[in-house]
Formats: C-alpha cells, sequence, structure tokens
C-alpha cells in the first residue's frame, strides 16, 4: 500500500491517531502528490439528497451528512499538511476543525510558511478564517508560531471578559483577570482597540454576569486597569480622545465618548488635552463634538486655555447641523467676550455665521450677542451683508437697534413681490437618438441587459426594427456576444441589480436570435449552438440543483412571483417585435420616444399611424397605448391627422383636442381611456364598461383616499432575563391607501420566477397601460430597479403608479428597508426629469416624501418643489395639506420637515410665499392638540408671512392659532403671529 493509498484508507476507517504521525513522516514532494486524493475525497464535506415533488416540480432536498466527524477531521488535517493557503483557505468546513488542541498537537511537529497569514487574515468585515479565541491565539503567539496582527487582536480582544458556564450557555460571568493573563495584552494588544474599529461599543451589550451586577464591564474594566495602574491613565486618556475622532461609526465613537466621562478627567488632565479636543470638533458625530464642548467648559476660564484656537475652529461649530453644538459654542463665545474685551470685535465677526442656522433661539442669542459686544464697529455690518435673505424676524428686530438700520433689508410686504414673474425657460428635450448604425446597436445589445437605463428597453426594440435587415444580410453571426451576456442574465446568478424588464430583454433577444439562426442556419451556426447549449444546462440545472427552477421559457408565458401587471405591457411590446420581425414588417413602434427621457412627439405618433395603414399593418393595441400615453399635447393640431382613418383618426383629433367625445366611435376603450386622461377630462362612463362590470376611475386617475392610522396587535421579543421569546403589546402607524374593490383582476399568482405554465391556464389580461400600474410584488424583489421604467410608459400622468409606490414603500416609518429607499429614490430622481402640473397626486406624494426617514428622499423632493415653484407646475397647497395629514397622524417628526424647509424657502421671494402658502395649509391640517415639535412649524409660518390679511382671513387656522395660543411655550410665540 502506497502512501496515496494509506491516507485514503485512514481517512475511510476514521482512524483519527494515526494520520498526523503519518503526514508527518511524509516528504514536502510526497504529501504534494496526496493533493488528488484529498480532492477525491472531498465528498466527506457533502451531503446525500433525495428527490422532492411539489407543486407538479422536482427537486432536490438534502438529508444526511456524507461524512462522519471524524473524517472530516482527518480531512482537514491533511488539507493543513498538504495545501498551498489559497486552496487551504477555500475550504470553509476545516476551519471549523481546527481546534486548539489539534493545533497544539500538529504545530510542534509540523507549522506551514503561510500559517502567519492564515491566524491574520481578518480583512473582511465579518469573517476570519480561523476559529479561535483571543486566549487561545496570543498563548500560539506566547509559544512562537505567529505573531498577532492588530485586525485579528480587535476582532477577538472584545469577547475576552465573557465566560460562559460549560453546562448552561445562558449563565456568563465577567473575567477581568483575562486582561493581565499574558504580558502582552496590556503592554501592546489592548491599544489597538483605540486604534481600529471593533466590536468594542456592542460587544457586551446584551451580557448578564452573574459575578458583576454594573453595565458595560468593559468601561468598567478600563477604569479598573487605571485604579490598579496596570495601565498608564494618562495615555488611556489621550487614546480615548484620538479614538473619538478616528473615523470609526457613530456608535463606536460614542462608546469611546462615553469611556472619557467614566474615567472623570480632571481639569489639569483636561487642560493637557485641549489640542486633542479642539480637534473632535471636525468630527461627523454631533455626540463628539457635544462631548468635546462639555469638557472645554470646564476649563476655557483657567489660565493657559488656548481661546485664540477655539476661535479660528468655532467657524465649524457654528454652521453645525445640531442646534445644542451652536448653543454650547455660543456660550463660550459669551463668555470668552466677558473676559477678553479686545477679542470682541473679532468674536462678534465669528458669530455672525451663526444667522445660516434658520433657528430662532440661535439667531436671537447670536443677535443679542452682537447687540451686547458689537458697538459701532462698521465691519458687522460688512459681516451681516451675506445673511441678509437669512435672518429671522426677532433676529432683524434686535439688530435694527445696535447697528444702521438703512443697511438691513427690510421684512418682506406685498410690494416685494411686484418683481416676481411667473415667466420661465423651457428647456428643449433632447432628440432620442435610435442607434441607426450597426455597429452602435451591436454595442447597444451587449449592454442592454444589465444596465440600468431606463432608456435601454426602448432602444433594443427599436434597434432591431431599424437594423434587422442588416441582420439578414450576414451580420448575424456578431450578434454572439451579446447572445452571451443574455444567457448569462437568465441562467447566471440573481444580484442586487437585476431588473425584471432585463430579464424579458434578454428572454426576448434569445428568441431574436432563435429566429434568425433559423432563417439563416449557414450565416449563424454558433447562434443556434449557444441557444441549444444554453437550453440544455437550464433543463439540467433545474433537475439537479436545489431551489433552481427553469428559467429559459417561452416569452409568451413569462411572469413575475406575485404578477405585477405593467410587467406584461414590456412583454407585450416584445412580443409584437418578434412577430413583426417573423412577418418582416419592419415600421417604427408607435411607442418609441422622439425626445429623452420618454416623449412621443404629436406629428411623429401622427406619421407612424398612418405609416402602419399605407402598409396595412395592424396597429398594436398595447403600442398605441403606451404611444398616447408618452404623447403631449400640442399647442395646434399636428400634420396629417386628417389622413388617418376610421377609429384611429377620431380618436387622434380627440386626444389632441380637436373634437369631444363620440361614443359610437368607440371600438377599443382602453385606448380611448388613456386619451380622455391626457385631455384631464372625467373619464366617459362608455370606457369603463366592460363585459364584466365596470371598473373603478381611481385606479385609472391614481386620485385616491389616504390617510394615517394608528392599530394596536399582539407582537412577540426576546426576552433576554427569561431566555425566551414572548408576546407583548405593541401598537403601528402607518400610511393606508383606501382603494374601492377592484374588479379588473390580473391573472392569479403564481410560486415561481419564469414559471411555465399551459397556454390555455393562462387567463386574459387587462391591457391598460394605467390600469396595470399596481406593484404586487410581495418583497419588491426588482421593483426599485424597474420603477423608473415604469414611469417612463406614463408621463403625462404618473399619478396611479405614485400611489402604488406610496402604498409599498411608504407605508411604514422609518422605511423598512433600503429596497423601499431605493423604490423612493429612483421614483424622485425620474420624477425630476418629467415633473409637471399632474394634480393632487403627485404633490401629496411630494408633501409625504418631505416627511420621511430617508435624507436623500427629502433632500430630492425639496428641490423638487423649489424646480416646481419656479415654473409654476408644482402646488404648494396640496404639498402642505399632505405634510399636516402626516403629523395629524403622527407617523414622522415634525424636525424632518421643519429642517429640510428652512434650506429650501430663502431662495426667492417667489418661494418664501410659496413657502407661507405651503406651511397654512399644513397648519390648518393639524388637530387642535397640539403635536409634537409644533413650534418649528409656527416659526416657519412667521417668517414666512407676506401678507397678513391672507392668513386673518383664513378663520379656521386662525381658530386653532387661538386654541394653541393657550399652550404652554407657544403663547408668545402665537401672539407674535397674529
Amino acid at each position: 500500500m502506497n502512501h496515496i493509498e494509506r491516507f485514503g484508507d485512514i481517512l475511510l476507517k476514521e482512524k483519527v491517531s494515526e494520520i498526523i504521525p503519518f503526514l508527518t513522516s511524509l516528504e514536502a514532494k510526497e504529501r504534494k502528490q496526496l493533493l488528488p486524493k484529498l480532492k477525491e475525497l472531498n465528498y466527506v464535506w457533502e451531503y446525500n439528497t433525495k428527490t422532492v415533488t411539489s407543486s407538479g416540480f422536482s427537486y432536490q432536498q438534502s438529508t444526511t451528512p456524507k461524512g462522519t466527524d471524524k473524517q472530516k477531521t482527518i480531512w482537514s488535517i491533511g488539507s493543513f499538511y498538504c495545501q498551498s493557503f489559497q486552496e487551504f483557505s477555500k475550504n470553509w468546513g476545516v476551519h471549523n476543525f481546527l481546534t486548539k488542541d489539534l493545533l497544539d498537537e500538529i504545530l510542534p511537529l509540523f507549522c506551514p510558511s503561510w500559517f502567519q497569514s492564515y491566524v491574520n487574515d481578518a480583512k473582511s468585515e465579518v469573517w476570519a478564517y480561523i476559529r479561535l479565541s483571543y486566549i487561545e491565539l496570543t498563548d500560539l503567539e506566547k509559544q512562537g508560531y505567529v505573531e498577532l496582527g492588530p485586525e485579528i487582536v480587535v476582532r477577538t480582544l472584545p469577547n475576552v471578559l465573557v465566560d460562559s458556564d460549560p453546562k448552561n450557555w445562558k449563565i456568563r460571568y465577567f473575567r477581568p483577570e483575562r486582561l493581565w493573563q499574558y504580558p502582552i495584552t496590556l503592554e501592546k494588544h489592548i491599544w489597538h482597540l483605540f486604534e481600529y474599529q471593533s466590536n468594542l461599543h456592542w460587544s457586551d451589550n446584551y451580557y448578564e454576569f452573574q459575578n458583576h451586577g454594573g453595565k458595560n464591564p468593559w468601561r468598567g474594566a478600563f477604569k479598573q486597569l487605571v485604579d490598579e495602574k496596570r495601565i498608564d491613565r494618562n495615555r488611556l486618556l489621550k487614546e480615548t480622545v484620538l479614538a473619538m475622532n478616528r473615523n470609526f461609526d457613530k456608535n463606536a465613537s460614542g462608546w469611546f465618548a462615553s469611556l472619557l466621562f467614566d474615567l472623570e478627567p480632571s481639569d489639569n488632565e483636561i487642560m493637557a488635552l485641549q489640542a486633542e479636543l479642539l480637534a473632535q470638533f471636525s468630527s461627523p458625530h454631533s455626540k463628539i463634538i457635544n462631548s468635546s464642548l462639555k469638557l472645554i467648559k470646564k476649563v476655557q476660564d483657567k489660565p493657559g486655555f488656548s481661546a485664540q484656537e477655539f476661535i479660528v475652529n468655532s467657524g465649524l461649530l457654528l454652521s453645525s447641523d445640531t442646534k445644542s453644538i451652536v448653543q454650547s459654542c455660543l456660550i463660550i463665545l459669551d463668555r470668552l467676550a466677558k473676559k477678553n474685551p479686545k477679542l470682541q470685535q473679532e468674536l462678534c465677526s465669528q458669530v455672525v455665521q451663526a444667522f445660516i442656522q434658520q433657528d430662532n433661539d440661535l439667531q436671537v442669542r447670536a443677535a443679542r450677542f452682537i447687540e451686547k459686544y458689537g458697538g459701532n464697529y462698521s465691519s458687522i455690518i460688512d459681516d451681516l451683508t451675506p445673511y441678509q435673505e437669512t435672518l429671522m424676524v426677532d433676529a432683524r428686530a434686535i439688530l435694527s437697534n445696535a447697528l444702521n438700520a438703512d443697511s438691513m433689508e427690510v421684512p418682506l410686504h406685498q410690494e416685494d413681490l411686484e418683481d416676481v414673474t411667473d415667466d420661465f425657460i423651457e428647456e428643449t428635450p433632447e432628440p432620442f437618438e435610435v442607434p441607426e448604425g450597426f455597429d452602435e446597436f451591436l454595442f447597444l445589445a451587449s449592454q442592454a441587459f444589465d444596465n440600468n437605463d431606463p432608456h435601454h428597453f426602448d432602444l433594443l426594440l427599436a434597434g432591431i426594427m431599424q437594423n434587422h435587415n442588416k441582420l439578414l444580410e450576414g451580420d448575424t453571426d456578431k450578434l454572439e456576444p451579446a447572445l452571451q451576456r443574455a444567457i448569462k442574465k437568465l441562467i447566471g446568478d440573481w444580484t442586487a441589480s437585476t431588473l425584471y424588464v432585463d430579464n424579458i430583454m434578454a428572454v426576448f433577444f434569445l428568441e431574436y436570435c432563435e429566429v434568425l439562426a433559423a432563417r439563416h442556419p449557414s450565416q449563424a451556426p454558433a447562434l443556434g449552438k449557444m441557444i441549444e447549449e444554453a437550453r440544455e444546462k437550464d433543463l439540467d440545472k433545474a433537475k439537479n440543483t436545489q431551489y433552481y427552477k427553469q428559467r429559459i421559457l417561452p416569452l409568451e408565458y413569462w411572469h413575475t412571483e406575485d404578477m405585477t401587471p405593467v410587467y406584461f405591457l414590456f412583454r407585450e411590446l416584445c412580443l409584437l417585435v418578434l412577430n413583426r420581425v417573423k412577418k418582416n414588417q419592419l415600421p417604427s413602434l408607435l411607442s418609441t420616444p422622439t425626445h429623452f427621457p420618454c416623449w412621443v412627439d404629436g406629428s411623429v405618433l401622427v406619421a407612424r399611424i398612418v405609416e402602419h395603414q399605407k402598409q396595412n399593418i395592424d396597429v398594436s393595441e398595447a403600442d398605441l397605448q403606451v404611444a398616447l400615453a408618452r404623447c403631449r399635447k400640442p399647442d395646434v393640431l399636428p400634420d396629417g391627422v386628417e389622413k388617418v382613418e376610421g377609429e384611429l383618426g377620431a380618436l387622434l383629433k380627440y386626444h389632441f383636442g380637436a373634437d369631444d367625445f363620440r361614443a359610437d366611435e368607440v371600438r377599443n376603450p382602453q385606448v380611448w381611456l388613456v386619451s380622455a386622461i391626457a385631455r384631464n377630462e372625467p373619464i366617459p362612463e362608455r370606457l369603463l364598461k366592460t363585459a364584466s362590470g365596470r371598473l373603478h376611475e381611481d385606479y385609472y386617475t391614481g386620485v385616491f383616499n389616504w390617510s394615517v392610522q394608528t392599530y394596536r396587535f399582539r407582537d412577540r421579543r426576546y426576552d433576554y432575563q427569561r431566555g425566551k421569546s414572548v408576546e407583548f403589546d405593541n401598537t403601528r402607524t402607518e400610511l393606508r391607501v383606501h382603494r374601492p374593490k377592484q374588479i379588473d383582476t390580473p391573472p392569479p399568482p403564481s410560486r415561481f420566477f419564469g414559471l411555465l405554465k399551459p397556454k390555455q391556464e393562462q387567463p386574459e389580461i387587462p391591457l391598460s397601460v394605467y390600469g396595470s400600474q399596481l406593484i404586487k410584488e410581495k418583497w419588491m424583489v426588482a421593483v426599485d430597479n424597474d420603477v423608473k421604467r415604469f414611469f417612463s410608459l406614463i408621463p403625462n400622468h404618473p399619478s396611479p403608479l405614485l400611489v402604488s409606490v406610496a402604498e409599498k414603500a411608504l407605508r411604514y416609518d422609518p422605511l423598512t428597508s433600503e429596497t423601499e429607499k431605493r423604490t423612493v429614490i429612483r421614483t424622485l430622481e425620474y420624477l425630476a426629469t418629467i415633473w409637471s402640473d399632474w394634480g393632487d397626486t403627485p404633490n401629496e406624494f411630494l408633501g409625504i416624501i418631505m416627511t420621511c426617514s430617508d435624507k436623500t428622499a427629502r433632500t430630492i423632493a425639496g428641490e423638487l418643489w423649489v424646480t416646481g415653484v419656479t415654473t409654476n407646475t408644482i402646488r404648494s397647497e396640496q404639498v402642505g395639506c399632505a405634510v399636516g395629514k402626516v403629523y395629524e397622524g403622527n407617523l414622522a417628526p415634525v424636525k424632518r420637515f421643519s429642517d429640510l424647509a428652512l434650506t429650501i424657502y430663502t431662495i426667492s421671494t417667489k418661494h418664501k410665499r410659496a413657502m407661507f402658502d405651503l406651511i397654512k395649509a399644513c397648519l390648518t391640517e393639524l388637530p387642535d392638540e397640539p403635536v409634537r415639535n409644533l413650534k418649528k412649524l409656527l416659526e416657519l409660518l412667521k417668517e414666512t408671512i407676506y401678507d397678513r390679511e391672507l392668513l386673518t382671513k383664513d378663520h379656521k387656522l386662525m381658530k386653532k392659532l387661538t386654541t394653541w395660543k393657550e399652550s404652554s411655550g407657544l403663547t408668545k410665540l402665537v401672539e407674535s403671529i397674529i
């Protein structure tokens, strides 16, 4: 029996005691010869399977492991002896079997050259190869086998204080003595915790110790180490302050700030740390800055305090978004001004920066500072000039007593609005360029399936119609790279950026290549072979891979898991192109945009319809609906409408406003319905009737009632003291859309993506570009990526889809997932490219977003409002009503909206006036009982009043103001308003 056979025999017969002496006796060359045998025996990590049949599908389900624990141990030891680090690290199972006891047995006999790298490879944020504890690793370092790097130290050291009872893991003990078990821990390792991000801040959050009653045992351990003089106190204080501003995350930085206060530094120690504390002013975390200011307040009167350095750095504090930071800074500056009269002029010039804050309390404090210390310094007036637009009423009044009133801008009055103009320049849309050259088409086809550009769908379809004849002339083989990308999209791994529409396009392109390969097999043999191999591979994976379902199925049967209807419009357009290329009928699609992002010019649409009629080609209802939904009403009737025959001619005249609705002309009600919506008219009853009954108009117009409601329910959470999950009463506040009962129901849902169904089981799908905008995907797997394409179908009237996005993504606060955040943000991004005065729903949607938990979404919504006010396409009162309804139902905190409003209303007089209308409408929706932080909204109202008569005539609001006047803390503010 040679050494290769011997290794196999040891593993199969589970002779664990023989494996280490056997491998140690081999030469390096002989160990290398065992590698093929290791690969052959790798099955010990696999599982036996059984075939399970469910819902007509068969798949493999794992049952029992093929290898025993002893065999896995032997295999792991063999891997340790024979493989390179690159090979060894790929075998995830071996790391669990290389225990400290096993390494103690192996390392005196054999230590691979890569062992140091293996132990210290902890680059991943959540993973390290080695499974040993800090004490075990430090013991290996003491024996000389390894020198521990800082990354592996900070990954393992935070858990060293915890010791679980071997009989009951729920019982834990506090073991600070482990910190001085090895001298190197306190000499070197413990300081890595201050230099590298670790889980120190939460490693002991949920532990309760039998021998330690206090919280935060790590902070207690540091105090113990200082008290027992095991580490230097001055070094600990300095390293703690430095760690507060070392680009750690908010929680980690805050933990070190808490440690600093636990150590209770004396005034002399704080003075010694001045430079480090002043450096904290650049921290992105407010807790760090506030902690530093709290300590500086204690010593700012002491001799030797660096007053000049503080003044130089105060600009960072005065421009902070955190009110408490600005307040603390102003307090310290006031104390410095009292003590140092020579610095008062310089301090006033610094304090002026506080007027960038749109907060009445802060501006009043800053104004009083200048009034107190500014005197008649002319430089103060120059310093105030950039802030005249942002000065609030109370601050302006205070400054008028201390400064030359002629230099200050007077408050906003009606006469200031005389220069407000409603004129604006509308940009000319960029032409939508279809790839006419064959090389351009090939470039597009190779990237269309894995790019999030919403235009690629239309470009690919138009490009095929434009270049199909060139493909027939012998260029078919050039499509191989694009086909390869499509196949990879279909049967490759699903990624976070995968779109369902991309998947539809990939299926479509594969079937298009099949058409080319079948028509000209001699010109494109590779295409046919690639498709055949892909189908075989897809079928094989479906049979032999657990959870994988067949994906390359006929486009005619494509659908998603929960059947969002709008996807079938994309599928319908793809099927339309396939049918036309098979018949060699290649007119331009009616719905192909003519201008970015998705508009269709009315004259071009008429010309395309005339082309269809000349070639005797039937107009697709789906194609026509999308085209009309993308076609804005022109100022004059497009040329050529009179050439369009029959119902289409009457439809176009109605769509473009030349004729009124005539029911006797209607044969395809869903198409006429699109035109009725484009005309912004009530939908005629004739268009809402079908064989199954009346369809609800709200599903097409997107005008729904919505409210914020709070309800009680039974919830569960884990009780760490009792060690089990327990029930408790909970409440939840949510935004609910009140939909009427829907009659035009889509097909029943199916469990799997791409599931093949017999044709006779597929019910007819109501084809409606507006009625299909109902998101049904339970997990919104790809909706966040596809939502821009949804909006590209209905730029004339996005309300139905906006209601569905609100219903799905904005139901709870805060937004519950990253998918919801991306859906909202991408919705806003696309709305910004097509925004128009659509009516109530888009404005209410914008108001809801202005209160949501995602700052990026709120910022984009604010930019949309600013643009809408400039172009007269926003209804600020409607936006304000939505904001008020959110706060009336207590769904979100007021501060989110008030902080946003303060940054956008000072742009111009026109925006200030629009903000007044918005706030007035918002306050009218609020209950008589003051909501939390109502003061911020009232301050906004006070700052934006431009016509007091409009305020006093609003009797409903005046009644609420009178009621709120009786509330503690609001009396003075309300009196100043009314």
